[in-house]
């Protein structure tokens, strides 16, 4: 695995000469690129095997080990966990990073610092020659909803898209539509349930518990061409032979036939 400091990813290439395509792999909320693929270190290296580069990549936005909130008007300080390094692909609140209460409220909400998000994914297809396909678990998920919508845009570099696999997502309710925002006409109104034709992979769990399973399917009828890989545990990505191999087969039928 080799470490890109500068991009803010990971790499973890494939493990056989017939290379077949790139995974772009998007971590969830309060996660980063190393624990994500420490996670899925089992899925990652059946990939690799199967010819499938896997790049990590990381949330732009650092979440605080502690937030200010007001208890009985009172401003107390609260921890919000003790990992290091918690990142995020974009905020839900101004004046608190930390604050993700209202993620799944499913109202229309402005998603802060996509921009620098979407500068990351851009910057790695730019680099990138064939078709790639997205990987997102949890916010990474809803992330990866917008990119679709980019992707089925036709919008470049985004168009490089070919797939998606999302994993304990739900919808995006993204709603900015700045002139001054880019792509603004394309994702400033994700709340308008616009049908995608880009080919999906949805992974659910049946036990989830930090995303209602009925989220989850609400968002695969936004696609058009999807698929349901479902799951007997809960908020993690699958990693059995079954389930690896199920994702093996959906990316060599969108990438490779």
């Amino acid at each position: 695995m080799t470490a890109h400091s500068e991009f803010h990813k990971l790499v973890s290439p494939a493990t056989t000469t017939a290379r077949k395509g790139k995974v772009l792999m998007i971590h969830g909320w309060a996660q980063n690129a190393f624990v994500f693929r420490q996670k899925t270190k089992g899925l990652t290296n059946k990939l690799n095997k199967a010819g499938y580069d896997c790049v990590f990549l990381e949330g732009p936005h650092l979440l605080p080990l502690t937030s200010m909130v007001q208890i009985e008007g009172v401003d107390v300080q609260v921890e919000n966990g003790k990992r290091e390094n918690a990142r995020a692909w974009f905020l839900l609140s101004e004046t608190d990073p930390a604050d993700a209460s209202e993620s799944q409220s499913g109202r229309p909400l402005t998603y802060f610092g996509l921009n620098e998000a979407l500068d990351r994914v851009q910057h790695e297809l730019e680099q990138e020659e064939s078709s790639v396909a997205l990987m997102g678990f949890s916010q990474g998920g809803v992330f990866a909803h917008i990119l679709s919508r980019l992707a089925d845009a036709g919008h470049p570099p985004f168009k490089k898209i070919r797939a998606a696999i999302l994993a304990s997502a739900f919808a995006a309710q993204h709603v900015d539509t700045s002139p001054s925002r880019p792509y603004g006409h394309i994702i400033g109104k994700m709340p308008d349930r616009e049908t995608i034709s880009l080919p999906s992979l949805h992974i659910i769990g049946k036990n989830d518990t930090s995303v209602r399973p009925t989220l989850s399917e609400d968002l695969s009828v936004l696609f058009n061409d999807r698929q349901f890989l479902y799951h007997e545990k809960g908020h993690i990505l699958p990693q059995t032979s079954a389930a690896c191999q199920e994702m093996i087969g959906f990316l060599d039928q969108v990438l490779v036939s």
